[in-house]
This record gives C-alpha cells, sequence and structure tokens, in this order.
C-alpha cells in the first residue's frame, strides 16, 4: 500500500509539473544550483578543516602565481607561474614570505643492479622544503647551495622508495642512485606521508635540487610559499 501510495503522487506530481514547463524548469534549476553550492561549501571544509593540507601551519601556506596585463593581452591569460629567479627577486624584496621556492614534476631513469627503472620525482628549490616545513627523518632536504648550478648532483628519498630499495637502511646515506646516466648522492628521506602539494594522492620517489637547468627555464614549475606569520589570523598563531 505504501509503495502505491508513492506511485501515485509521484504520478500527480509529474502530471502537474508537464503542465507548466516555465515552472518546472525554474524549480529543476533551483535545485541544481542548490545541490552545487552546498558540494562546492562541502568541498571546502573538507579540504581546509576535516581534512587539511599535511604540513605545519598549512593556513600560511600559498601557491604564488604572477600576473601581467600584456600577458592577458597577448595570450588571454591573466595569471602565470613565475620562474624561479622571479621567486627568488620576491623573496629577497620583503614581500611577506618566510620562505619561497619552485617545483615541478619529472621523471628519472634509474639504473637498478637488475633492470632499470624510471622513477617518478620531482625538481626544487631549497625554499619548497623551507616553505612546507616538514623535516626529513633521515639526514637532510635541499639547502640554497644545492640550487647552484655548480652544487655536486644530489638527490632526496621518498620514504617508501628508500626502504623499497635500501632496505630503510641508514647506510643508505651518502650512497650514489644513477639517474639518467649520472651518479646522485642521497642526502636524506622525508617521512612517510609527505606528499606533492599539487598532488596529494601521487607518490614521488624523489627529488633533485631544480637549480639551473632546467627549472630557472620551465614555464611549468609552480611556485610554493609560506607567508610571515604576521600575514595570519588568530588561528595561525594558536
Amino acid at each position: 500500500m505504501i509503495w502505491r501510495g508513492w506511485g501515485l503522487d509521484l504520478k500527480y506530481a509529474l502530471r502537474a509539473l508537464s503542465t507548466k514547463p516555465g515552472t518546472t524548469f525554474i524549480v529543476i534549476a533551483t535545485i541544481a544550483v542548490a545541490i552545487g553550492a552546498t558540494t562546492a561549501v562541502y568541498s571546502v571544509v573538507d579540504g581546509v578543516l576535516l581534512h587539511p593540507l599535511p604540513y605545519p601551519e598549512p593556513e600560511r601556506l600559498a601557491r604564488i602565481y604572477q600576473t601581467s596585463a600584456s600577458f592577458q593581452e597577448r595570450y588571454g591569460i591573466y595569471r602565470f607561474n613565475p620562474q624561479a629567479p622571479t621567486l627568488h627577486r620576491w623573496l629577497e624584496a620583503g614581500t611577506g614570505f618566510d620562505s619561497l621556492g619552485a617545483f615541478i614534476d619529472a621523471s628519472f631513469l634509474s639504473r637498478g643492479p637488475e633492470a632499470d627503472e624510471i622513477l617518478k620525482g620531482q625538481e626544487a628549490t631549497s625554499g619548497f622544503f623551507e616553505s612546507l616545513g616538514v623535516p626529513p627523518i633521515l639526514g637532510r632536504r635541499l639547502e640554497p647551495a644545492d640550487d647552484l648550478a655548480e652544487a655536486p648532483p644530489v638527490v632526496v628519498l621518498s620514504e617508501t622508495f628508500w626502504r623499497e630499495r635500501f632496505g630503510g637502511s641508514a647506510d643508505a646515506l651518502g650512497a650514489h642512485l644513477v639517474l639518467d646516466g649520472d651518479p646522485h648522492t642521497i642526502i636524506g628521506v622525508m617521512p612517510a606521508g609527505f606528499q606533492s602539494p599539487r598532488d596529494p594522492e601521487s607518490v614521488r620517489d624523489l627529488m633533485l635540487p631544480g637549480g639551473p637547468p632546467p627549472l630557472l627555464d620551465s614555464a611549468h614549475q609552480r611556485g610554493q610559499a609560506r607567508l610571515e606569520e604576521r600575514f595570519c589570523d588568530r588561528s595561525c598563531r594558536g
């Protein structure tokens, strides 16, 4: 009887709506907008309050873009990713950042003892690690000296790759990992769960210094910054 009653109610409702298509369209559009707005608000609440970024004081983190009226006029794009030299100038100018860096996705050919392997990673400047504020569990992360073109090639490993390739041994520090034919000295291991702010679901095996080349000449790198505490609200200060 209940199902029959619902069926009659639905039949009556559809018949009433079909007689007033204009009203029907407005009702459906209103419901669609309400659902969309609710979903958008929940996504913000879920990302900011329920599942914040896995970094210290995540409210101080910011993605950095550069804007240009002439660029917009020429290409129709108002904002774009600044190159690393621009980011360094902003930091030196005291523009309200505690730290500021750049990173870009990359892949590397690793010569293994049994077979070659393509590893997913990123190239980054030292300011990228500093802005995220996550310390390594072993060794050190990238430092400003690693950004220099004449710096020796080094690499920072993910915790997962460290355990899979080196068995979680501290002896991995100082060992060499051949990437794209060049030996890189392992200087550190980041903790489990350390994620890229661009794509938290994607696993990165390692990170290399992003000094010149190619990061400084790339148009695809991302800017990452940590705002000075004075630009945060009370929640930032605890």
